[in-house]
């Protein structure tokens, strides 16, 4: 423990990769630490957990990890997938922190105990009143209690909060109500969802990685089932579609040079639409939707729409919180202006780590942190890595300690 600190209670919403990294290591220090999960640990990895990641298992862990875990880590640079990832490292650590992790815990809201939203601006007395966390139970009753903390560290993550598919960023007409049957994540077209997809007409919205993963996924379920078709629509040219110069990242540089040729050279089982954005969508027994050009629209009738669109931070559980937020991004202030102004700003996320440090975590709250995929707000280039950085980097300002680092090996 530092001498310059004592014990806290921290409070960690969200056991995914950051919030798990986050409490190994609060617990290190000698913490006194919660970690309120709504789900299950790791939950959104488990949902893409098919997909191998095209960063490997020395950029998604950390030696501090493995310690508490008591075992090696694997080769550093093979890639897992989400399911490897999880299943050998998240679970494993998660179960050091058993006593520390409540499931099946939604943290609703987050206030201070003696303040609102408005009250101590800038006083050093709102940061004497313990954060009030309330918190709600999954089961069938739902229950409500509060949780008191020192400190917070939202690292909840942004996958379970889809952006729309319509013009605009707002929903297109008809599409809350056909929000139940579009998928907003990361489909398993070869394994658990194939039945949707073989031998059927998908509408692909997007131009991230995601969409190229299931773009690449349903082309081989094409060779497998002829009949498999896919449009595939993007609103404006994104990380699929753009290569990076001598890229470090090879799974990456395989899968743009991929949908780059599927773009250029579509072949039969494949319409490629270009630029155009969602204008309307009709959920009938299959999807009526119409797309908008500069001048015209274009009509289609598929039975399954993808709309890989992004996804936000959800910032209702710190509304009564003095968080600055950006305009553009919806992520805390002085994180998007950095990211904005860094090396980061071509969108390569091997660069974002170097254009943040400890003074961009800070929030006017007082001891309340955002970190992980939520921090960058709705922008797509976060990497694991990036968020270990921000766990040490946080504890470096709680310690007051600029050289504090679990995470250097012997």
């Amino acid at each position: 423990m530092n001498p310059r600190s004592t014990a806290r209670r921290i409070a960690i919403v969200g056991a995914g990769p950051i919030g798990l990294e986050a409490a190994a290591y609060a617990r290190a220090l000698g913490h006194d630490v919660i970690v309120l999960e709504q789900r299950d640990v790791a939950d959104a990895v488990r949902s893409w957990g098919f997909v191998a990641m095209f960063s490997p298992w020395g950029m998604n862990t950390t030696p501090l990890g493995w310690r508490a875990i008591g075992r090696g880590m694997p080769d550093q640079k093979i890639c897992p997938t989400g399911n490897e990832l999880r299943e050998t490292y998240l679970l494993p650590l998660a179960a050091t922190l058993s006593d520390s992790i409540r499931t099946g815990s939604q943290g609703v809201a987050i206030g201070r105990d003696d303040f609102a939203k408005g009250d101590a601006i800038g006083k050093a007395d709102r940061a004497a009143s313990p954060f009030r966390i309330l918190v709600r139970d999954s089961g069938a009753g739902g229950a409500e209690r509060v949780e008191r903390a020192d400190v917070v560290l939202d690292c909840s993550g942004t996958y379970g909060h889809h952006r729309w598919a319509g013009r605009g960023g707002i929903p297109a007409p008809g599409e809350r109500a056909a929000e139940p049957r579009v998928w907003y994540r990361l489909p398993d077209v070869l394994g658990a969802d194939r039945e949707h997809f073989a031998g059927r007409h998908t509408l692909l919205l997007g131009a991230g990685y995601s969409a190229a993963t299931v773009l690449h996924g349903l082309g081989r379920l094409h060779r497998e089932d002829p009949r498999t078709r896919v449009s595939w629509a993007i609103r404006r040219v994104g990380q699929a579609l753009e290569a990076i110069h001598d890229d470090s990242l090879p799974a990456r540089a395989s899968l743009v040079k991929g949908s780059l040729e599927l773009a250029n050279h579509p072949p039969e089982w494949l319409q490629y639409l270009g630029n155009c954005t969602l204008e309307r969508i009709d959920a009938g027994a299959q999807f009526g939707v119409t797309l908008r050009y500069v001048e015209t629209d274009m009509a289609l009738v598929v039975d399954e729409v993808v709309a890989l669109v992004g996804y936000a931070p959800d910032a209702s559980i710190y509304e009564q919180l003095q968080v600055h937020q950006c305009y553009a991004t919806a992520g805390p202030m002085k994180l998007a202006t950095a990211l904005m102004a860094g090396a980061s700003g071509g969108g390569d996320c091997l660069a974002a780590g170097a254009a943040i440090g400890p003074e961009a975590l800070r929030n006017p709250e007082p001891g309340f942190f955002i970190l992980g995929a939520k921090s960058f707000g709705t922008r797509s280039n976060f990497l694991l890595q990036v968020g270990h950085q921000q766990v040490r980097d946080a504890f470096r300002i709680l310690h007051d300690d600029a050289e504090l680092d679990l995470y250097r090996t012997a």
